[in-house]
């Protein structure tokens, strides 16, 4: 086989996986099915989710809030605390609500108790009203999102 034969070959696979990939639609990928009977809530949000335990409906106890930016997963997700025993060790959470959508890396963060959810170089803002994080409209913290002068996997 000829280097030629070798390049056009390449070139038309390249071809076929670019147009395959092309071909599947966001809204056909579906999370797959899982369950333990066991279990009275599956915590199950996608691959790679960041969690952010916190106070989030002011009722004393510690939600779950959990920030998955891949896909089709895509959000920050509220897993509400309903344990009505504060001195049961395993918690009780509610089926998850989407409550707008995820970036990489979002951390919470506590300051005078006060929980914060941070993102490289911005922050969510939170509505003094409501008490509710605006995952939309984030506010810059610093100029910057890379603290590194290089690339780096984990920033």
């Amino acid at each position: 086989m000829t280097q030629r034969h070798l390049f056009f070959i390449s070139t038309l696979l390249l071809v076929l996986c670019v147009h395959f990939t092309e071909t599947v639609a966001d809204d056909s990928l579906r999370p797959l099915p899982f369950n333990n009977p066991s279990l009275h809530v599956d915590l199950g949000v996608g691959l790679w989710a960041w969690p952010m335990p916190m106070d989030y409906d002011g009722d004393g106890d510690h939600d779950l809030l959990v920030a998955c930016p891949d896909k089709p997963s895509n959000g920050v997700y509220l897993f509400e605390n309903t344990t009505q025993d504060r001195h049961q060790s395993t918690p009780i959470f509610e089926k998850a609500v989407r409550l707008g959508p995820a970036t990489q890396n979002m951390q919470v963060s506590y300051v005078d108790g006060t929980p914060r959810i941070l993102v490289p170089g911005k922050e969510a803002n939170r509505d003094d009203h409501t008490n509710q994080f605006d995952f939309k409209n984030l506010t810059t913290i610093y100029s910057k999102t890379n603290i590194h002068p290089s690339p780096v996997r984990g920033n």
